[in-house]
């Protein structure tokens, strides 16, 4: 196992914005990756008393010969990249992430007269279209997602607040944008409020 003193980088060297780092082995495999609101603050605790950390951690951190990190803009950004990697690289030390259907989808159920938005886990179901999957059910809320083309703005808008009543849901606008195409590619439209079990 490496010291874990001659691959800590410089407390200086690391930025404090949200990211997602990884620990690799001295054979250059990723054994870990985490996330971070502020990198400085999160790689520093590894460093700073190896003997206090959780066993686990503290094997983790001495298998490791040296850390890297991504800068991303947001937290959620953090998540959705944290998934990712984990999914990518399957690290030794990383305990969850590894069953999709542990993860939250937004859901839309386009076999319904008025669909609904509702955040669903485990088994897809019939009729329902989904998106994601996403690693925490805030980055569902909080996520961009692209617009769908070919749909003026002030009709979004318009139809963006029956929408927002029809799903019972706070939905970003990029994502309601997203929903909204789902719907208008099956030629479906939100009408009354109907919120549910589950709803957002």
């Amino acid at each position: 196992m490496a010291d874990p003193a001659t691959y800590r980088p410089a407390p200086g060297s690391i930025p404090t914005d949200p990211g997602v780092y990884r620990f690799r082995d001295e054979h250059g495999r990723v054994i870990y990756v985490g996330k971070a609101k502020s990198l400085r603050s999160r790689l520093s605790s590894y460093f700073r008393d190896i003997g206090a950390l959780h066993p686990r951690t503290s094997r983790m951190v001495r298998t490791g010969a040296s850390v890297e990190w991504t800068v991303v803009s947001t937290e959620v950004e953090a998540l959705q990249l944290e998934y990712s990697r984990i999914k990518e690289y399957d690290p030794r030390f990383n305990v969850k992430y590894r069953d999709d259907k542990s993860y939250p989808y937004l859901a839309v159920t386009m076999g319904e007269e008025y669909p609904r938005a509702r955040v669903l886990r485990g088994a897809k179901r019939k009729g329902t279209r989904y998106f994601g999957p996403y690693t925490h059910a805030r980055a569902i809320r909080e996520t961009p997602g692209p617009a769908p083309e070919g749909l003026p703005r002030t009709h979004l808008q318009r139809r963006g607040l029956q929408a927002r009543r029809a799903v019972g849901a706070s939905l970003p606008p990029r994502l309601h944008r997203q929903v909204l195409g789902a719907l208008r590619g099956s030629g479906q439209r939100a009408g009354a409020p109907r919120a549910g079990p589950g709803a957002l």
